[in-house]
């Protein structure tokens, strides 16, 4: 297998403020699915807009900006100040993945759990591998084994 060599490239200030502008929207007219009702009702307090039928939370921009202005007021995640810690994350092993292109479901292959390995060996704070998915196209009783050897390839 052919590893990947490129790098992410780092997104500019537009693009960040486009993410943000998104996230926004999104959290205000989509929300989030939040199925505890004390926390709701906290984000009611604060300004959210709760749907208690369906345990939604939408937030109105200005309360996030709000509550954003807030935090870089208080200087908890001043830039000037912020030493970053190392952040180390862990690949959880799925059966199913979610082809984005197809907008759809599918079990997960060998080829899928290849290209797991080839991300990872990329992402500097996730420090060890194992299987992204369980290859559906591999006998059922080798499954580990062959994802094993591919890692250790």
């Amino acid at each position: 297998m052919i590893r990947i060599q490129s790098k992410i490239e780092v997104l500019s200030q537009s693009e960040l403020e486009m993410i943000h502008r998104t996230t926004l929207k999104v959290l205000e007219t989509v929300g989030i699915a939040v199925p505890n009702a004390e926390v709701l009702d906290l984000c009611e307090k604060l300004g959210g807009k709760i749907d208690r039928e369906k345990n939604i939370l939408r937030i109105p921009s200005k309360v996030l900006n709000d509550l954003l202005a807030e935090v870089k007021a208080a200087k908890i995640m001043d830039p000037e100040d912020f030493t970053p810690k190392i952040l180390e994350g862990q690949i959880s092993t799925q059966v199913f993945m979610y082809d984005y292109i197809k907008k759809e479901q599918r079990y997960g292959t060998l080829d899928d759990v290849n290209k797991g390995i080839a991300l990872v060996e990329q992402l500097k704070n996730i420090p060890t591998c194992n299987a992204v998915t369980i290859p559906a196209d591999v006998p059922k009783f080798v499954t580990d084994l062959v994802s094993y050897q591919n890692i250790m390839v």
